[in-house]
């Protein structure tokens, strides 16, 4: 992945296309970020403000309710298993993380093995629908190694930098009972189940 940005402040792998596509779907200038204009599933940066003025972002097609030249994705039915599901034949709950503070205060998201991958698209292992924030897809991974019975959080490939206890995590590292997790605007406890007093396997 080759990431660059052109000139009208747009992130594109350089890898895949030469130019920016959405430059070229658009066919038009960079212009000022109306809020109320953004396409639905756009991140929103933490903190911003909308602007009293401004028009739609460029190459965004407000009828079609999406960025020119975005095809949804095909369905997958053939999902990849997880490995606890493969040997026990379920898919069983190993922990969770509930909601202290934001929009979804209250709720509670379950944690399978294996990974978990968390972001605001309804696809997602972890689904954190109603703050802006978070990336659609991927923002984090959450993930429970059944052999190691340790859990592990980590960056995925969101805009926002994910905390826990109030340290930003830039690379992986070990989850412990109840550490706090700050993922945009959404605050959240981690609850295990799985560990070394339990495991699905034993």
């Amino acid at each position: 992945m080759e990431m660059r940005l052109c000139p009208n402040n747009h992130y594109y792998d350089h890898s895949i296309t030469q130019t920016c596509p959405i430059c070229n779907a658009a066919g038009t200038a960079a212009q000022g970020w109306n809020q109320q204009a953004a396409p639905v599933g756009v991140t929103t940066p933490v903190g911003y403000a909308a602007q009293a003025s401004g028009s739609a972002v460029p190459g965004y097609d407000p009828q079609g309710g999406r960025m020119l030249g975005y095809s949804a994705p095909a369905a997958d039915n053939n999902r990849t298993q997880a490995i606890m599901k493969e040997k026990i034949g379920i898919d069983p709950v190993v922990g969770w993380l509930v909601c202290l503070e934001g929009k979804e205060k209250g709720h509670d998201y379950r944690i399978h093995s294996d990974n978990n991958y968390i972001g605001r698209a309804d696809e997602m292992d972890i689904a954190i629908r109603n703050d802006d924030t978070i990336s659609r897809v991927n923002h984090a991974i959450l993930s429970y190694d059944p052999k190691e019975k340790t859990f592990y959080f980590g960056p995925g490939s969101g805009r926002g930098i994910v905390r826990i206890n109030g340290k930003a995590v830039l690379s992986t590292i070990e989850l412990a009972a109840f550490d706090k997790i700050d993922i945009g605007n959404t605050n959240l406890v981690f609850v295990p189940f799985c560990g070394e007093d339990y495991n699905w396997f034993d």
